[in-house]
């Protein structure tokens, strides 16, 4: 248990701000410049992995993983700033039995998951 407790508080690639975040090597965002996020279980040959997909009002997107350091800490931040988003979000993704199954996590515009996958993903 201690280990996961370290995980939780690990900052990997990222670092904190009151207004936003910065990830090395891509440079600093503000959580209120979210526009969109995506959650998607990754069907890989061995296992699986959970990805986050981030859209930003500037027309940026960018993609991290579980594998990605700092991502437990990522999700506690993100819980805090985007309230809307399910914190169970990825534990129902990791146990769905769709391979791959994108999800809409929080649209800031309100669109419905097959407007916001069209914009985003098209």
């Amino acid at each position: 248990m201690l280990e996961f407790n370290q995980l939780l508080q690990e900052d990997g690639v990222f670092s904190y701000t009151e207004k936003g975040f910065t990830i090395k090597g891509d440079g600093s965002h503000k959580w209120a410049d979210i526009a969109a996020l995506f959650g998607c279980k990754n069907d890989r040959l061995q296992d699986d992995e959970i990805s986050l997909d981030l859209f930003f009002k500037n027309g940026k997107c960018m993609s991290i993983t579980e594998s990605t350091g700092g991502w437990f800490k990522f999700l506690k931040a993100l819980h805090t700033h985007i309230p809307g988003v399910d914190p169970n979000w990825d534990m129902e993704i990791a146990n769905s039995h769709v391979k791959t199954n994108l999800t809409l996590l929080f649209d800031r515009a309100g669109r419905s998951s097959a407007e916001a996958e069209k914009l985003y993903y098209a």
